[in-house]
């Protein structure tokens, strides 16, 4: 690159006029799909470049997920080359034949944290996955599902990322003794998704008066203009 130019984008940066979008910034920016909110992060960038960023990003992950999907496929007829029992081959044969039919089920278009989504924890979202999660889009529908459907490391994180949407006060309530490692848990799988997530703890010690309630007023109010995810223990909010 032209030294000059380097020494112009160095002095952009340093007086604030451009900012340096990191990855992680990049693929939030995308799940929200603004390009007015990207050039207004970086207002070096007008509304079209802002847009063709977006657009090449989704495309990025289009052909990343699809390089992902064969890999996935590749490691199974290995599995399958190097099978030592005809109970390990028939079980190989069963992979390859469920990840070569599986197939994207939803818009992408519509549906950017998905995609950030699969890229991030190298997966293809079940069909049956991505109809429960239109099915939890329902005000007061609970679902029953079996062990191993993708509760918690797939339901649980995108549907509460879903209603994290600015307007909306994302909450999700578990047992006290899940928090730490469901915290946790969800810390890892939406590191790419969100920026960070709010755990509020309230005991019957914990002081509720006129300005504590005010203050945890203002926290929550702030998770919901951050986009922040907010976990709670069932005690704390019978607290």
């Amino acid at each position: 690159a032209d030294p000059f130019d380097q020494r112009m984008r160095q002095t952009r940066i340093s007086s604030g006029y451009e900012t340096v979008v990191s990855l992680q910034d990049l693929f939030l920016l995308f799940i929200r799909s603004d390009p007015a909110f990207l050039s207004q992060r970086n207002p070096a960038l007008s509304c079209e470049e802002a847009e063709e960023i977006l657009q090449k990003t989704h495309d990025f992950l289009i052909r990343a997920t699809h390089l992902q999907h064969l890999k996935r496929l590749s490691k199974s007829f290995q599995l399958f080359s190097f099978s030592s029992s005809p109970q390990e081959a028939s079980l190989a044969l069963e992979e390859i034949d469920t990840i070569a039919k599986m197939q994207r089920s939803y818009l992408t278009e519509k549906n950017p944290d998905y995609l950030v989504f699969e890229y991030h924890e190298n997966i293809l979202l079940w069909k049956e996955q991505v109809a429960n999660l239109e099915k939890l889009k329902q005000n007061g529908l609970a679902l029953e599902m079996i062990m191993g459907g993708g509760k918690t490391a797939v339901l649980l994180p995108l549907h509460a990322l879903k209603k994290a949407d600015g307007k909306t006060l994302s909450l999700l309530i578990m047992p006290e003794a899940l928090i730490p490692s469901m915290a946790e848990t969800l810390r890892s799988t939406l590191l790419p998704l969100l920026k960070e997530m709010e755990v509020i703890q309230i005991d019957r010690n914990t002081p509720l008066g006129e300005i504590e309630l005010k203050r945890l007023y203002d926290r929550l109010s702030y998770a919901v203009a951050e986009r922040k995810i907010v976990v709670m223990s069932s005690s704390s909010l019978q607290s």
